[in-house]
């Protein structure tokens, strides 16, 4: 499935945690949102349920009526621990958003904001983002 940009204005899941999945998409479509960026994190989507479930997410957004425009990491790339596993996380989610109709991909860097990061943290950002970009 090849991702079309058909759609004007997208909301975040993020903002609608307190929701399931299937409501937070409901609630995009009735505000009016042409698209929805998903997430990926309970209770939107998860590794697992992405793996799982993608024809339910998939349906979820057609009887709405709208579109999934793009899937949404919080991630953290400025400690070296934590940036393996946002590593792994990301190069999954670049394998499954195709299936998903998106090549869209919204990734966090993680704590300490900007302008506390250290050149070392910044580094570590690039040594292991890197790859999920090429």
């Amino acid at each position: 499935m090849t991702p079309t940009y058909p759609f004007r204005i997208s909301l975040s899941s993020e903002g609608l945690r307190g929701m399931e999945r299937s409501q937070a998409i409901q609630m995009a479509a009735d505000a009016g949102f042409d698209a929805l960026e998903l997430s990926c994190k309970e209770p939107h989507l998860t590794r697992g349920t992405a793996r799982r479930d993608r024809t339910l997410v998939q349906l979820e957004f057609q009887l709405a009526g709208i579109q999934l425009s793009g899937l949404s990491l919080d991630t953290s790339f400025t400690n070296t621990e934590a940036a393996i596993e946002s590593r792994n996380e990301v190069l999954e989610y670049v394998d499954l958003a195709e299936a998903y109709g998106t090549s869209l991909i919204r990734i966090t860097p993680g704590p300490p904001g900007s302008s506390q990061a250290t050149l070392g943290q910044w580094d570590t950002l690039v040594e292991f983002l890197s790859p999920c970009v090429e």
